[in-house]
Protein backbone atom coordinates (compact mmCIF):
# COMPACT_ATOMS: atom_id res chain seq x y z
CA UNK A 1 0.00 0.00 0.00
CA UNK A 2 2.79 2.38 0.91
CA UNK A 3 4.50 1.53 -2.35
CA UNK A 4 1.43 2.55 -4.34
CA UNK A 5 1.19 5.80 -2.49
CA UNK A 6 4.80 6.58 -3.26
CA UNK A 7 4.34 5.87 -6.94
CA UNK A 8 1.24 8.02 -7.03
CA UNK A 9 3.18 10.94 -5.47
CA UNK A 10 6.00 10.56 -8.00
CA UNK A 11 3.44 10.60 -10.84
CA UNK A 12 1.98 13.84 -9.51
CA UNK A 13 5.43 15.41 -9.31
CA UNK A 14 6.17 14.30 -12.84
CA UNK A 15 2.93 15.86 -14.10
CA UNK A 16 3.79 19.14 -12.31
CA UNK A 17 7.25 19.15 -13.85
CA UNK A 18 5.75 18.55 -17.29
CA UNK A 19 3.31 21.43 -16.76
CA UNK A 20 6.18 23.70 -15.74
CA UNK A 21 8.19 22.62 -18.78
CA UNK A 22 5.24 23.35 -21.06
CA UNK A 23 4.77 26.75 -19.45
CA UNK A 24 8.48 27.51 -19.76
CA UNK A 25 8.45 26.41 -23.41
CA UNK A 26 5.42 28.62 -24.06
CA UNK A 27 7.20 31.56 -22.40
CA UNK A 28 10.34 30.95 -24.41
CA UNK A 29 8.26 30.70 -27.56
CA UNK A 30 6.62 34.06 -26.74
CA UNK A 31 10.00 35.66 -26.16
CA UNK A 32 11.28 34.21 -29.40
CA UNK A 33 8.26 35.49 -31.30
CA UNK A 34 8.69 38.92 -29.74
CA UNK A 35 12.35 38.95 -30.73
CA UNK A 36 11.46 37.87 -34.25
CA UNK A 37 8.86 40.64 -34.49
CA UNK A 38 11.42 43.17 -33.19
CA UNK A 39 13.95 41.96 -35.72
CA UNK A 40 11.34 42.33 -38.45
CA UNK A 41 10.59 45.89 -37.36
CA UNK A 42 14.30 46.69 -37.34
CA UNK A 43 14.65 45.13 -40.77
CA UNK A 44 11.79 47.26 -42.06
CA UNK A 45 13.35 50.40 -40.55
CA UNK A 46 16.72 49.52 -42.05
CA UNK A 47 15.08 48.95 -45.41
CA UNK A 48 13.31 52.31 -45.08
CA UNK A 49 16.56 54.07 -44.23
CA UNK A 50 18.37 52.33 -47.08
CA UNK A 51 15.58 53.39 -49.41
CA UNK A 52 15.88 57.04 -48.29
CA UNK A 53 19.67 56.92 -48.61
CA UNK A 54 19.34 55.45 -52.06
CA UNK A 55 16.92 58.19 -53.08
CA UNK A 56 19.23 60.86 -51.61
CA UNK A 57 22.21 59.39 -53.43
CA UNK A 58 20.17 59.49 -56.61
CA UNK A 59 19.27 63.14 -55.97
CA UNK A 60 22.73 64.20 -54.72
CA UNK A 61 24.15 65.21 -58.12
CA UNK A 62 21.18 67.49 -58.68
CA UNK A 63 21.47 68.94 -55.17
CA UNK A 64 25.22 69.48 -55.59
CA UNK A 65 24.67 71.20 -58.90
CA UNK A 66 21.94 73.34 -57.38
CA UNK A 67 24.14 74.31 -54.43
CA UNK A 68 27.01 75.07 -56.79
CA UNK A 69 24.78 77.27 -58.90
CA UNK A 70 23.49 79.07 -55.81
CA UNK A 71 27.06 79.66 -54.61
CA UNK A 72 28.10 80.98 -58.01
CA UNK A 73 25.07 83.28 -58.02
CA UNK A 74 26.06 84.63 -54.60
CA UNK A 75 29.64 85.25 -55.74
CA UNK A 76 28.39 87.01 -58.85
CA UNK A 77 26.05 89.14 -56.78
CA UNK A 78 28.91 90.06 -54.42
CA UNK A 79 31.07 91.06 -57.38
CA UNK A 80 28.26 93.23 -58.68
CA UNK A 81 27.85 94.85 -55.26
CA UNK A 82 31.60 95.51 -55.04
CA UNK A 83 31.59 96.94 -58.54
CA UNK A 84 28.63 99.13 -57.61
CA UNK A 85 30.41 100.24 -54.43
CA UNK A 86 33.52 101.06 -56.45
CA UNK A 87 31.47 103.03 -58.98
CA UNK A 88 29.73 104.83 -56.13
CA UNK A 89 33.12 105.61 -54.62
CA UNK A 90 34.22 107.07 -57.94
CA UNK A 91 31.20 109.36 -57.95
CA UNK A 92 31.58 109.94 -54.23
CA UNK A 93 35.14 111.21 -54.63
CA UNK A 94 34.58 113.21 -57.81
CA UNK A 95 33.38 116.38 -56.07
CA UNK A 96 36.25 116.79 -53.59
CA UNK A 97 38.75 115.65 -56.20
CA UNK A 98 37.55 118.10 -58.83
CA UNK A 99 36.96 121.00 -56.47
CA UNK A 100 40.40 120.71 -54.90
CA UNK A 101 42.36 119.85 -58.04
CA UNK A 102 43.02 116.40 -56.59
CA UNK A 103 44.35 117.80 -53.30
CA UNK A 104 41.56 116.61 -50.97
CA UNK A 105 40.26 113.08 -50.28
CA UNK A 106 36.78 113.04 -48.76
CA UNK A 107 33.47 111.22 -49.04
CA UNK A 108 30.53 113.11 -50.48
CA UNK A 109 28.96 113.49 -47.04
CA UNK A 110 32.20 114.65 -45.43
CA UNK A 111 32.81 117.14 -48.23
CA UNK A 112 29.26 118.49 -47.94
CA UNK A 113 29.75 119.03 -44.20
CA UNK A 114 32.96 120.95 -44.78
CA UNK A 115 31.30 123.16 -47.39
CA UNK A 116 28.36 123.84 -45.09
CA UNK A 117 30.75 124.89 -42.31
CA UNK A 118 32.68 127.05 -44.76
CA UNK A 119 29.55 128.83 -45.97
CA UNK A 120 28.32 129.51 -42.46
CA UNK A 121 31.69 130.69 -41.26
CA UNK A 122 32.39 132.88 -44.30
CA UNK A 123 29.24 134.91 -43.57
CA UNK A 124 30.65 135.98 -40.20
CA UNK A 125 34.08 137.14 -41.31
CA UNK A 126 33.66 140.92 -41.35
CA UNK A 127 32.93 142.42 -37.96
CA UNK A 128 32.24 146.12 -38.38
CA UNK A 129 31.89 146.62 -34.62
CA UNK A 130 35.59 145.88 -34.19
CA UNK A 131 36.53 148.78 -36.45
CA UNK A 132 34.66 151.30 -34.33
CA UNK A 133 36.46 150.28 -31.16
CA UNK A 134 40.05 150.01 -32.31
CA UNK A 135 42.91 150.88 -30.05
CA UNK A 136 44.84 154.04 -30.89
CA UNK A 137 48.00 152.20 -29.92
CA UNK A 138 47.61 148.91 -31.82
CA UNK A 139 44.77 149.10 -34.38
CA UNK A 140 45.98 145.96 -36.15
CA UNK A 141 45.59 144.02 -32.95
CA UNK A 142 41.93 145.05 -32.70
CA UNK A 143 41.21 144.40 -36.37
CA UNK A 144 42.71 140.92 -36.61
CA UNK A 145 41.27 139.92 -33.26
CA UNK A 146 37.72 140.56 -34.47
CA UNK A 147 37.83 139.79 -38.20
CA UNK A 148 38.62 136.95 -40.61
CA UNK A 149 38.98 133.63 -38.86
CA UNK A 150 39.80 130.31 -40.58
CA UNK A 151 36.75 129.02 -42.45
CA UNK A 152 38.29 125.77 -43.67
CA UNK A 153 40.21 123.03 -41.90
CA UNK A 154 42.97 120.88 -43.32
CA UNK A 155 43.00 117.51 -41.58
CA UNK A 156 46.72 117.10 -42.18
CA UNK A 157 48.26 120.49 -41.47
CA UNK A 158 51.97 120.50 -40.79
CA UNK A 159 54.32 123.17 -39.52
CA UNK A 160 57.10 123.87 -42.02
CA UNK A 161 60.16 125.73 -40.81
CA UNK A 162 60.88 127.27 -37.43
CA UNK A 163 58.43 127.69 -34.61
CA UNK A 164 57.85 131.40 -34.45
CA UNK A 165 58.60 133.91 -37.20
CA UNK A 166 59.84 132.24 -40.38
CA UNK A 167 57.88 128.99 -40.18
CA UNK A 168 54.50 128.44 -41.83
CA UNK A 169 51.56 126.06 -41.57
CA UNK A 170 51.05 124.00 -44.74
CA UNK A 171 47.91 122.13 -45.76
CA UNK A 172 48.25 118.41 -46.59
CA UNK A 173 52.02 118.36 -46.56
CA UNK A 174 51.86 114.61 -47.21
CA UNK A 175 50.48 115.36 -50.68
CA UNK A 176 53.44 117.62 -51.43
CA UNK A 177 55.78 114.95 -50.08
CA UNK A 178 54.55 112.56 -52.80
CA UNK A 179 54.75 115.00 -55.73
CA UNK A 180 57.22 114.57 -58.56
CA UNK A 181 56.58 118.04 -60.01
CA UNK A 182 56.61 120.68 -57.29
CA UNK A 183 57.34 124.42 -57.37
CA UNK A 184 57.60 126.52 -54.19
CA UNK A 185 58.10 130.30 -54.12
CA UNK A 186 59.34 132.36 -51.19
CA UNK A 187 59.14 136.16 -51.45
CA UNK A 188 61.11 137.83 -48.69
CA UNK A 189 63.60 135.79 -46.68
CA UNK A 190 65.60 138.05 -44.35
CA UNK A 191 68.40 135.54 -44.95
CA UNK A 192 66.51 133.03 -42.79
CA UNK A 193 66.18 129.72 -44.66
CA UNK A 194 64.38 127.37 -42.29
CA UNK A 195 61.23 127.34 -44.45
CA UNK A 196 63.13 126.52 -47.62
CA UNK A 197 65.15 123.87 -45.79
CA UNK A 198 62.01 122.26 -44.37
CA UNK A 199 60.41 122.16 -47.84
CA UNK A 200 63.54 120.51 -49.23
CA UNK A 201 63.51 117.95 -46.41
CA UNK A 202 59.82 117.33 -47.07
CA UNK A 203 60.39 116.65 -50.76
CA UNK A 204 63.85 117.05 -52.34
CA UNK A 205 62.15 117.05 -55.76
CA UNK A 206 60.54 120.43 -55.05
CA UNK A 207 62.13 123.33 -56.89
CA UNK A 208 62.44 126.27 -54.51
CA UNK A 209 62.70 129.88 -55.71
CA UNK A 210 63.39 132.73 -53.29
CA UNK A 211 63.20 136.44 -54.13
CA UNK A 212 64.58 139.19 -51.89
CA UNK A 213 66.20 142.46 -52.97
CA UNK A 214 67.00 143.67 -49.45
CA UNK A 215 69.93 141.32 -48.69
CA UNK A 216 73.46 142.59 -49.15
CA UNK A 217 75.19 139.27 -48.59
CA UNK A 218 72.67 136.41 -48.76
CA UNK A 219 73.60 132.82 -47.89
CA UNK A 220 70.97 130.62 -49.56
CA UNK A 221 71.29 126.83 -49.35
CA UNK A 222 72.49 125.12 -52.53
CA UNK A 223 69.04 123.73 -53.30
CA UNK A 224 67.48 127.24 -53.39
CA UNK A 225 67.43 129.28 -56.59
CA UNK A 226 67.89 132.78 -55.24
CA UNK A 227 67.11 136.02 -57.08
CA UNK A 228 68.01 139.42 -55.64
CA UNK A 229 64.76 140.94 -56.85
CA UNK A 230 61.78 142.38 -55.03
CA UNK A 231 58.11 142.53 -55.96
CA UNK A 232 55.65 145.33 -56.61
CA UNK A 233 52.65 146.14 -58.80
CA UNK A 234 54.96 147.43 -61.56
CA UNK A 235 58.56 147.04 -62.65
CA UNK A 236 61.00 149.48 -61.07
CA UNK A 237 64.61 149.39 -62.17
CA UNK A 238 66.97 147.97 -61.30
CA UNK A 239 65.60 145.07 -59.23
CA UNK A 240 61.83 145.36 -58.67
CA UNK A 241 59.47 143.25 -60.81
CA UNK A 242 55.84 142.25 -60.87
CA UNK A 243 54.92 138.72 -59.87
CA UNK A 244 54.62 137.89 -63.55
CA UNK A 245 58.08 139.31 -64.15
CA UNK A 246 59.58 137.31 -61.28
CA UNK A 247 58.09 134.01 -62.43
CA UNK A 248 59.03 134.67 -66.02
CA UNK A 249 62.60 135.47 -64.99
CA UNK A 250 62.74 132.22 -63.00
CA UNK A 251 61.31 130.25 -65.94
CA UNK A 252 58.23 129.01 -64.06
CA UNK A 253 55.48 131.29 -65.39
CA UNK A 254 53.71 128.34 -67.05
CA UNK A 255 53.96 125.92 -64.14
CA UNK A 256 51.76 125.25 -61.13
CA UNK A 257 52.96 126.77 -57.89
CA UNK A 258 52.18 124.53 -54.93
CA UNK A 259 53.16 127.05 -52.24
CA UNK A 260 53.87 130.76 -52.29
CA UNK A 261 55.20 132.22 -49.04
CA UNK A 262 55.17 135.99 -49.06
CA UNK A 263 56.38 138.40 -46.38
CA UNK A 264 57.23 141.71 -47.96
CA UNK A 265 56.31 144.21 -45.25
CA UNK A 266 52.95 145.46 -46.58
CA UNK A 267 53.80 145.17 -50.28
CA UNK A 268 51.18 142.38 -50.41
CA UNK A 269 48.41 144.95 -50.85
CA UNK A 270 50.01 146.07 -54.12
CA UNK A 271 50.48 142.64 -55.67
CA UNK A 272 47.70 140.28 -54.56
CA UNK A 273 45.55 140.93 -57.63
CA UNK A 274 48.26 139.24 -59.72
CA UNK A 275 47.84 135.95 -57.84
CA UNK A 276 45.06 134.95 -60.24
CA UNK A 277 47.38 135.11 -63.25
CA UNK A 278 48.85 131.78 -62.19
CA UNK A 279 47.81 128.60 -60.46
CA UNK A 280 48.99 129.06 -56.86
CA UNK A 281 47.56 126.38 -54.61
CA UNK A 282 48.58 127.71 -51.20
CA UNK A 283 49.33 131.31 -50.27
CA UNK A 284 51.11 131.70 -46.93
CA UNK A 285 51.16 135.41 -46.28
CA UNK A 286 51.85 137.93 -43.53
CA UNK A 287 49.41 140.83 -43.51
CA UNK A 288 50.13 144.19 -41.91
CA UNK A 289 48.29 147.09 -40.33
CA UNK A 290 51.13 149.36 -39.19
CA UNK A 291 50.83 152.01 -36.53
CA UNK A 292 49.53 155.30 -37.97
CA UNK A 293 52.21 157.78 -38.95
CA UNK A 294 50.01 160.51 -37.53
CA UNK A 295 49.12 159.62 -33.92
CA UNK A 296 45.44 158.82 -33.42
CA UNK A 297 44.76 159.21 -37.16
CA UNK A 298 41.35 157.65 -37.64
CA UNK A 299 41.49 158.23 -41.38
CA UNK A 300 44.82 156.46 -41.83
CA UNK A 301 43.77 153.47 -39.74
CA UNK A 302 40.47 153.21 -41.60
CA UNK A 303 42.38 153.11 -44.88
CA UNK A 304 44.42 150.15 -43.64
CA UNK A 305 41.26 148.43 -42.50
CA UNK A 306 39.75 148.94 -45.94
CA UNK A 307 42.87 147.55 -47.64
CA UNK A 308 42.47 144.39 -45.60
CA UNK A 309 38.77 144.08 -46.35
CA UNK A 310 39.47 144.42 -50.08
CA UNK A 311 42.25 141.84 -49.86
CA UNK A 312 40.07 139.23 -48.15
CA UNK A 313 37.14 139.89 -50.49
CA UNK A 314 39.39 139.43 -53.52
CA UNK A 315 40.88 136.19 -52.18
CA UNK A 316 37.42 134.76 -51.55
CA UNK A 317 36.20 135.83 -54.99
CA UNK A 318 39.11 133.96 -56.57
CA UNK A 319 38.54 130.70 -54.74
CA UNK A 320 40.84 131.00 -51.73
CA UNK A 321 39.73 129.82 -48.29
CA UNK A 322 41.45 130.59 -44.98
CA UNK A 323 42.70 127.41 -43.32
CA UNK A 324 45.05 128.89 -40.73
CA UNK A 325 45.57 132.11 -38.77
CA UNK A 326 48.51 132.79 -36.49
CA UNK A 327 49.38 135.93 -34.54
CA UNK A 328 52.90 137.26 -35.00
CA UNK A 329 53.56 138.60 -31.53
CA UNK A 330 56.86 140.04 -32.66
CA UNK A 331 55.01 142.99 -34.19
CA UNK A 332 52.60 143.37 -31.24
CA UNK A 333 49.52 142.53 -33.26
CA UNK A 334 50.28 144.86 -36.16
CA UNK A 335 50.71 141.84 -38.42
CA UNK A 336 49.03 138.47 -38.77
CA UNK A 337 50.02 135.24 -40.52
CA UNK A 338 47.33 133.77 -42.78
CA UNK A 339 47.30 130.59 -44.84
CA UNK A 340 45.01 130.26 -47.87
CA UNK A 341 44.12 127.23 -49.99
CA UNK A 342 42.72 127.47 -53.49
CA UNK A 343 39.48 125.53 -54.03
CA UNK A 344 36.62 125.62 -56.49
CA UNK A 345 33.53 125.75 -54.27
CA UNK A 346 30.61 126.58 -56.54
CA UNK A 347 26.93 126.74 -55.57
CA UNK A 348 26.34 123.76 -57.86
CA UNK A 349 28.86 121.66 -55.94
CA UNK A 350 27.86 118.98 -53.48
CA UNK A 351 24.20 118.93 -52.48
CA UNK A 352 24.22 116.01 -50.05
CA UNK A 353 22.63 115.59 -46.68
CA UNK A 354 24.82 116.69 -43.81
CA UNK A 355 22.64 115.53 -40.96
Amino acid sequence: MQVLQGLHAQANETRQVRVQVRETNALLLGVQEAQEQRVQRIDKHVQSVEKVQKEMRARMPNLTASLRQEQQARVQMQLQVEELDYSSQEVLNSFPHNQSDGFMDYSTTGWARKIDIYRRQSKRQKNAVGEKRWSHFFPGNEFYQKNYEPEWTCDYEERIGLYGDGGKWVCNAYKIRAMTDCVVISIGSNDEWSFETAVHDLNPSCEIFTFDHTLENPHPPPFVKFFAFGISSRDVKPNILTLKGLLKMAGIAERKVEIMKIDCEACEYKVYTSFSLFFIRQVLIELHIPLPRVPNSTKEVSQWFEKNHLFFAWMKQHGYVIFHKEANLGCRGSCMEYAFLKLNLQETAVRGSTN
